[in-house]
Order: C-alpha cells, then sequence, then structure tokens
C-alpha cells in the first residue's frame, strides 16, 4: 500500500518550468522539450492536478500520445497520482482513442461493434485481391504501390470518390479503381484499416454535428 505523494506540493516535485506547465489555465499551452526532460511527469500531474484542484471529473480528460509504451508509462503515472479514478481518464494512442471512438459510433461509420482492424499483411492480401479481380497485374501495378496512393490520399482526408484524387495518368485511375474496390470489400468484410482509425474519426466528427458536440462537451 504505497501511500501517495500530496500532488499539490507542486514546487517540490516539479522545478520550475515544469510548475509552470501544469498551473497554466488560460487557454492552449504548448511544451517544447527534449528527451528526458520530464514532459511525461508534466502530463501526468497536470492530469492530476485538474481533477484534484481544477474539480474535473477524470473523464472529461483526453490524454493521447503516439506509442502503445508511452500510454502505458502514463496510465501508470496518473494511477499512482489518481488511484482508482485513473482508470476512467482517456489516456492512449492516437489510433487507440480513434479505435474506441468508432466502436462507439459503429453505426454511424458503417460497421458493427465488433468490426475487424486489418494489419498490413490483411491490407496487401486484400489489395492483391482487388487487382486480380481488376485484371491487374503485379508488374503493372503492386499491392504495395497501391497501397502508398491510398494512405497518401487518406493523408489529405481524400476518399475514392474526391474530386480531387490525381487522374492525370493511367496508372493514376487504376489506383483510383483499385481505392474504390478495396473501401467497398472493407465494408463487406466489416473491416477498417489502421488509417482508418484516424480519418475515420475525422470524417464522422464533421459529418455528425450531434456527435461532435457530444464529445466537445466531455
Amino acid at each position: 500500500n504505497e501511500v501517495r505523494p500530496p500532488i499539490m506540493d507542486l514546487k517540490s516535485l516539479l522545478n520550475e518550468p515544469q510548475c509552470e506547465a501544469v498551473l497554466h489555465n488560460s487557454g492552449p499551452l504548448l511544451v517544447l522539450a527534449g528527451a528526458g526532460s520530464g514532459k511525461t511527469r508534466v502530463i501526468t500531474y497536470k492530469i492530476a492536478w485538474l481533477v484534484e484542484q481544477l474539480g474535473l471529473a477524470p473523464w472529461q480528460i483526453l490524454a493521447v500520445t503516439f506509442t502503445n509504451k508511452a500510454a502505458g508509462e502514463m496510465r501508470e503515472r496518473v494511477s499512482h497520482l489518481l488511484g482508482p479514478e485513473a482508470k476512467d481518464v482517456w489516456l492512449g494512442t492516437f489510433h487507440s482513442i480513434g479505435l474506441r471512438l468508432l466502436r462507439r459510433h459503429h453505426d454511424l461509420v458503417g460497421r458493427t461493434r465488433d468490426f475487424v482492424v486489418y494489419d498490413q499483411d490483411d491490407r496487401e492480401k486484400l489489395l492483391k485481391r482487388v487487382l486480380h479481380k481488376m485484371n491487374v497485374s503485379k508488374d503493372t501495378l503492386s499491392p504495395k504501390q497501391v497501397g502508398y496512393y491510398i494512405d497518401e490520399q487518406k493523408h489529405l482526408l481524400r476518399g475514392p470518390k474526391d474530386a480531387q484524387l490525381p487522374s492525370t495518368t493511367w496508372i493514376d485511375r487504376l489506383c483510383i479503381r483499385a481505392y474504390e474496390g478495396y473501401e467497398h470489400a472493407k465494408t463487406r468484410a466489416d473491416a477498417f484499416d489502421f488509417s482508418d482509425l484516424i480519418t475515420q474519426v475525422v470524417e464522422l466528427l464533421e459529418k455528425q454535428p450531434p456527435v461532435l458536440s457530444e464529445w466537445q462537451y466531455r
């Protein structure tokens, strides 16, 4: 039964810039700092301060990071500071938070609650089948090439019907057909790929104002 430190004795726990970042409460704050300078420490104490001093409910806090390792470390530190309340903080990677939102609103994104998430191998196999159905040989256009094309367009938030898709060359036009076939195949398979965990959330929030309002309120 480890005794939790009194988190509000911040001056004994953090240096001056860290303390300043935790106590900042008048709009957005950008912290630029190098490796090992205590960024995770600042974020975890900030979460605890928001709950214990400002009275926010843990479920009103969203903390997002890039890797599972970083998310695990943050979760462990927040649990140390908040105890059982920490489980209600929304804390994870961009993709895991996206997955959670899509499962919550599966009916609005055309999937069942138990949709599967394709990894790179699943994706290449599906693209291979799509190209085979189009009678396109791998020498003309490989699944990997189409995958790069799809990723590039998704990063620009362009779906397979977007008028801004590049269509100058016949390879471009083949890629558009493959992209369209790939999206149809994923829908039939009740699946999303890794990129969808970001782009589908953006689309959901853009197209569903009530959903956007719900999460803004949270």
